[in-house]
């Protein structure tokens, strides 16, 4: 069978999912993101029962709609990674467009009904900036996440380093504790065993 999902909120309607995952229940939770406007896009998770009918219990009639970059007429936003932890609480990782014209990681945390964590980042919300490039050429997105026994979250994309020949994009990963974004600083040199803030 086949679920068609519309979100319609502006612009030439382009919705697209980018993962999904299930819950011990067969609930399946799928995140992405919507056009809104003319220009811009707002994240998107949505929960399915086993039939493939909104959740009426989550999030607004079973969609969760956030914008991540407080723009309603351009920019970009978009979720690729969702996982649940073992308190069923909703997480998922991408990346949003900031005012000055970067893109920053970004994680964040719903409780089970679909309501941001308040004691997760900023009212629900992390920001992980490895900041290589100078605005507004500074790219930095996440494609993936995994949770630990511990509970720490770690994230996996890009940074984009610019140079006077051009851009390249480098591998990157944050490991979050508690409410601070925690880094690796011995990726560098292939030492994978302590994790500590990153230093300029």
């Amino acid at each position: 069978g086949l679920a068609w999902l519309f979100f319609d909120y502006g612009g030439d309607n382009y919705d697209s999912f980018s993962a999904l995952t299930l819950d011990t229940d067969g609930y399946i939770l799928a995140t992405g993101k919507a056009r809104e406007g003319p220009a811009g896009f707002d994240s998107v998770i949505v929960r399915l029962d086993p039939l493939g009918a909104y959740d009426t219990g989550f999030g607004e009639q079973g969609i969760v709609r956030l914008n991540l970059d407080g723009s309603t007429t351009a920019g970009g936003e978009s979720l690729w990674s969702i996982d649940l932890d073992s308190a069923g609480r909703v997480l998922a990782a991408g990346e949003s467009s900031e005012a000055d014209g970067n893109y920053q990681m970004k994680a964040l945390r719903l409780r089970p009904n679909g309501e941001l964590d308040p004691l997760f980042g900023t009212g629900g919300i992390a920001t992980v900036g490895f900041d290589l490039s100078a605005p507004p050429n500074n790219v930095d997105q996440c494609f993936g996440l995994a949770l630990q026994p511990d509970g720490g979250i770690v994230l996996a994309g890009i940074a984009v380093r610019s140079s006077p020949s051009g851009s390249q994009p480098e591998l990157a990963a944050a490991r979050l504790l508690s409410l601070t974004d925690i880094f690796s600083d011995g990726f560098e040199g292939g030492d994978l065993s302590r994790w500590s803030q990153v230093q300029p």
